[in-house]
């Protein structure tokens, strides 16, 4: 099986060998599960809503300071790629579970798991340019 994310134009690939562990994918790769459905890229600024039923990789361009909302949230998680040096803002139900901090010059993938209405985690990890 193979690990596919695309990044600009560019497709990396990840395949484990026999002597490595499937479930522990490299920074920088996703799941091939984790991307299933429509890719929405957009730019944004001011408020911008993220809509779990339109698609599960989100690859967005801040253009200004933005606050994200979320709608029609569910258990499967969706991947935000999210790039721009402006500050984003999140709902306060959502915490960054020990990861990278957001870095306006570099790309930064946000794996985001709803768990409840008030409990929404991410891991964020800093691609290279």
């Amino acid at each position: 099986m193979s690990y596919p994310i695309e990044i600009g134009n560019k497709v990396k690939n990840y395949a484990p060998t026999p002597d490595t562990d499937e479930n522990v994918v490299p920074k920088g790769f996703l799941k091939e599960e984790n991307t299933p459905g429509t890719v929405v890229t957009a730019n944004v600024s001011g408020t911008y809503n993220i809509d779990w039923s339109a698609g599960s990789v989100f690859i967005l361009t801040m253009l200004a300071d933005t606050t994200f909302t979320f709608s029609n949230q569910n258990v499967r998680p969706i991947n935000i790629i999210l790039t721009g040096a402006f500050v984003p803002t999140f709902p306060t139900m959502i915490l960054r579970n020990g990861s990278d901090a957001y870095d306006g010059a570099v790309k930064n993938l946000m794996e985001v798991n709803y768990l409840s209405a008030s409990n929404v985690t991410y891991i964020n990890e800093n691609l290279p340019a």
